[in-house]
C-alpha cells in the first residue's frame, strides 16, 4: 500500500475520533440507537470495512446489515453513519492529496474504518451502560 495512503489516514485520526464522539455521545438519538445495537452486529460492520477496498464498499455493507435486520439499524443512525463516514472522507482532501484512483479508493475506505473502530468502542460502552454494567 501507498505510504501515502496510510499517512492522510493516520493523521485523519483526530478528526475521526472527535466525529465519532459528537456522533456517540452527543447526539442523542445516535446515541440511544447505539446503546441498543448488539456489539456484535457493529463489529461485524467494523471487520469488513476494515478489507473495503472503496467507501462504496463500506456504505453497501451498512445499508446490507440494515436489510438484514433495520430494528437493529433504524434509518437514523445508518444514515447518520453514512454522512459522517462521508464527511470524514471529504475531510482528508483525497483528491487534492493522492493521485491514482484506488490510493484515493482505498484511502476512503481505511478512513471510513477507523471511524467505525471509534464507534464501536463507543458503542461497547454505551451498550454495556445501558445493561447496567453487565456481559
Amino acid at each position: 500500500m501507498n505510504a501515502d495512503v496510510l499517512r492522510i489516514v493516520e493523521d485523519q485520526r483526530p478528526f475521526l475520533a472527535k466525529l465519532a464522539w459528537a456522533f456517540g455521545m452527543e447526539d442523542v438519538s445516535a446515541k440511544k440507537a447505539l446503546g441498543e445495537l448488539n456489539p456484535t452486529a457493529l463489529r461485524n460492520l467494523f471487520s469488513a470495512a476494515n478489507e473495503a477496498s472503496c467507501l462504496e464498499e463500506v456504505l453497501i455493507l451498512l445499508r446490507y446489515q440494515q436489510g438484514r435486520d433495520p430494528r437493529q439499524w433504524p434509518e437514523a443512525l445508518v444514515n447518520g453513519i453514512v454522512t459522517r463516514m462521508e464527511q470524514a472522507v471529504k475531510n482528508a482532501g483525497l483528491d487534492s492529496r493522492l493521485a491514482a484512483d484506488g490510493d484515493r479508493d482505498r484511502a476512503a475506505s481505511l478512513i471510513a474504518a477507523r471511524f467505525l473502530s471509534s464507534v464501536v468502542r463507543l458503542q461497547r460502552y454505551l451498550h454495556e451502560a445501558g445493561q447496567g454494567g453487565r456481559r
